[in-house]
Parts: C-alpha cells; sequence; structure tokens
C-alpha cells in the first residue's frame, strides 16, 4: 500500500478526527455530524493531494482548515430542531 492509497488517506483521517473528538460525547448527532466532517474531509485531502501535498501533511492541512470541532459540535447542538406543525395522518394526507 502506497501513502496516496485511500486507505492510508482514510485512516490518517480516521486517526485524526478521533482525535479532535476525544472527549466529546458520541450522541446519534454527534455521530452523524463526525461522519459528515469524515467525508468532507477525505474529499478536501484529496483535492489538497491532487495539488502535490504529501498524504500525511494533507490529512493535518485538512483538519486545521476545519478548526475546532468542539466549536462545531456546539454549533450543531444549538440548531433548533424541527417542531412537526401537523400530525402524522395530516401529513399522510397531505402526501
Amino acid at each position: 500500500m502506497n501513502a496516496t492509497d485511500p486507505i492510508r488517506r482514510s485512516t490518517d483521517i480516521h486517526r485524526l478526527l478521533d482525535e479532535a473528538f476525544a472527549g466529546v460525547e458520541l450522541t446519534p448527532e454527534v455521530q452523524d455530524l463526525k461522519e459528515e466532517i469524515r467525508d468532507n474531509l477525505l474529499f478536501r485531502v484529496a483535492e489538497l493531494e491532487a495539488s502535490g501535498i504529501e498524504p500525511a501533511d494533507a490529512a493535518r492541512r485538512a483538519m486545521a482548515e476545519l478548526g475546532d470541532v468542539r466549536a462545531l459540535v456546539a454549533d450543531a447542538a444549538a440548531e433548533p430542531v424541527p417542531v412537526r406543525s401537523e400530525s402524522a395522518s395530516a401529513a399522510a394526507l397531505r402526501n
């Protein structure tokens, strides 16, 4: 396996994300956010590698560009939860 292998890229991101989420309670919502961030990071790392940056450096740079994970988790938790204003039967009839 060479350093530009997608598995290696994924391993670097997994490790860095796990470090960033250390101590954060992984509720289902936070886990979803973590997976979304992982997908975005993998895409960004591929872009950086395509521009000539070494894989490990690309992973670190993508994480640095992301910023503070705890702030992202806090922002996501602060988003209002949509409230259903109609009953399920009314929605079924409407659809």
